[in-house]
């Protein structure tokens, strides 16, 4: 999160160009939060290639890309960060010959290059020659092999260019090589998966309640977060709520660590928080000091964004129907 020259942070948002563009709802909450949000929009390409669809093609895309970015500069979005150029999933040919595209025709969009698996030195040197914000995709924290293909890139990517790694936050490769950004989805833990994140004394995001047990220790965490603790041992299924104490302590914890990140490295933290439309109001409600709503649900968001699109900043709790 970024300090404004007016003091108040920006939340950094990476969201999906099909998060956006086919829920109304979701555009809503961008838009109620818009003056607080740094923007970065990823191309889509995995979500299609996920859902079994082809490829997108570039001119299609680069026209939605135009039409997304004018919404919400209009609604008063405080900083759009970059649009991720549309790759190609395990196609490194046909990525770059989309991204010879996009500086073809798109370079009134801030779109940023990708450097994919397979990628030729050829094709990387490209994207430096074109931008001095690089992007790579296609790893895994989880996986020895990208993990030392990140290794290896920040060894030959220059100092010149900001890098961000998409999907990879481990703590001790970002203490290490301090790159100028990352993404993560882990921020709704405690909606998706049995366990809760919270801050250990070091500032460091680990994974408590897993077995619905909570030690001592485990419950000092989640006070020092300004939560009941007792609350997290209540019963919680295999199929999470992205409304329960547990998805808002995971929530606060994230928050807090992509504050402590970027000021104690520089590292800017994006959140991706556009899951579900409830769980993205927690998000915001959470990081400009209001109340996490666990009774909000998708047809309120809806109702709220209706009604007044002048409104911005937190939910209060009467303005739900």
């Amino acid at each position: 999160m970024t300090q404004t020259e007016s003091g108040s942070r920006l939340i950094n948002i990476l969201v999906s160009r099909q998060q956006i563009e086919h829920d109304y709802t979701e555009r809503a909450v961008i838009r109620r939060f818009a003056p607080w949000t740094r923007l970065l929009i990823d191309s889509g390409a995995f979500t299609d290639n996920t859902l079994g669809r082809p490829p997108m093609d570039v001119f299609k895309w680069l026209a939605k890309m135009r039409a997304i970015r004018s919404e919400f500069l209009e609604r008063g979005l405080a900083d759009l960060a970059g649009i991720i150029m549309l790759d190609v999933i395990r196609n490194p040919k046909a990525t770059r010959r989309n991204y010879e595209t996009i500086l073809d025709y798109g370079d009134d969009l801030p779109i940023l290059p990708v450097i994919t698996p397979g990628a030729s030195e050829d094709d990387i040197q490209r994207y430096l020659d074109t931008s001095d914000y690089i992007f790579i995709g296609g790893t895994q924290a989880q996986s020895s092999k990208d993990r030392r293909r990140v290794r290896d890139l920040e060894r030959a990517l220059p100092d010149t260019h900001r890098r961000h790694w998409l999907g990879f936050t481990r703590h001790d490769y970002m203490l290490r090589y301090r790159p100028f950004s990352v993404d993560s989805s882990s921020i709704s833990r405690g909606a998706r998966w049995p366990d809760t994140a919270v801050l250990d004394r070091t500032g460091k995001i680990v994974a408590r309640g897993r077995d619905g047990r909570w030690s001592a220790e485990d419950k000092r965490l989640a006070r020092a977060m300004g939560f009941d603790a007792d609350l997290l041992e209540m019963p919680k299924g295999y199929t999470q709520d992205y409304k329960s104490i547990h998805a808002c302590v995971s929530i606060a914890a994230h928050l807090r660590y992509a504050v402590s990140l970027e000021e104690r490295i520089g590292t800017r933290y994006y959140i991706v928080a556009h899951t579900r439309p409830e769980f993205a109001v927690n998000v915001y409600q959470t990081f400009m000091g209001g109340r996490c709503l666990p009774s909000m649900a998708y047809h309120q968001i809806r109702h709220i964004g209706e009604r007044d699109w002048r409104r911005q900043g937190i939910i209060e709790e009467h303005e739900l129907p």
